[in-house]
């Protein structure tokens, strides 16, 4: 109702509503999969779908918007079955480093692989004056982030994770399959299923695993979480910290590890003794 050229005074659109329509698929294809991909629907009036764009825009780059803020919710999810959805599907896999912080924030690294490239990124959370949690991020080389890697919490794991990203009614949601964890970091979540059920696809499998489904929104009312037969949300756990992946990283008992844990370490070593 809102596009037509009836009202293109300035003629700056071109295209009828079913060709800008295909358009618009194909530049979200695109860019599907892409950690700071937004979509932004046309289920508000102009003025304020701008605001939807400022605030996006000031999310990516550490900025307090002059609206209102996009939330990330959370989700407790008891499977994914993304094989059988027809669904343009994302895969990536992630590793998260937290380090020793000196300015009371919280920094981690995070190392993104993805068809066959990588991706370094040290990243830096804020929480502004009213209580909005903001993460910087910064991409970095390969030799910073080994640098960085020196720095690394001995009290915290490096967390391993495989992200499947795909969009579902005008959202990019991401599913994250949480590797290797050991029994007394998922025990701390007492209100985790006893009968939870491992991911069955995915490149990764692990028992001590936990699924999450994110996604990030502007508005708790209009937001369609995807069919149960795609993801099976067991319940929402946004702002739960024991949920957070700082949460799940800290380590248990003295001398406990994991087969991932600290994986690069070895490496960032030799850097710092060369």
């Amino acid at each position: 109702d809102f596009y037509n050229l009836e009202s293109n005074t300035e003629g700056v659109r071109t295209e009828s509503a079913e060709a800008a329509r295909g358009l618009d698929l194909k530049t979200r294809a695109v860019w599907e999969g892409h950690p700071a991909l937004h979509i932004i629907d046309n289920s508000s009036d102009f003025p304020t779908k701008v605001k939807r764009v400022v605030s996006a825009l000031c999310g990516i780059v550490g900025e307090v918007a002059p609206s209102k803020h996009l939330k990330r919710r959370k989700f407790l999810a008891r499977s994914f079955n993304l094989r059988g959805a027809a669904l343009n599907v994302q895969t990536v896999n992630c590793e998260y480093a937290y380090l020793i912080s000196s300015d009371g924030k919280q920094h981690r690294l995070r190392r993104r692989i993805a068809d066959g490239s990588i991706l370094y990124t040290h990243i830096r959370r804020m929480v502004d004056q009213e209580g909005h949690v903001m993460d910087i991020k910064n991409n970095i080389t390969r030799r910073e982030y080994l640098e960085l890697l020196c720095h690394q919490d001995p009290n915290r794991m490096l967390i391993r994770l495989v992200r499947q990203t795909f969009a579902h009614q005008n959202r990019q949601f991401a599913c994250n399959t949480i590797v290797g964890l050991p029994p007394q970091n998922l025990a701390r979540i007492s209100s985790v299923p006893e009968d939870m059920e491992p991911s069955t696809e995915g490149p990764l499998k692990d028992i001590n695993q936990l699924l999450i489904l994110t996604v990030l929104t502007d508005s708790d009312d209009d937001l369609v979480l995807p069919p149960a037969s795609v993801v099976a949300v067991e319940k929402e756990v946004t702002g739960l910290p024991e949920y957070s992946m700082f949460h799940l990283s800290k380590r248990g008992a003295k001398g406990s590890t994991t087969p991932n844990a600290f994986q690069g370490d070895g490496e960032a070593r030799r850097l710092k003794s060369g």
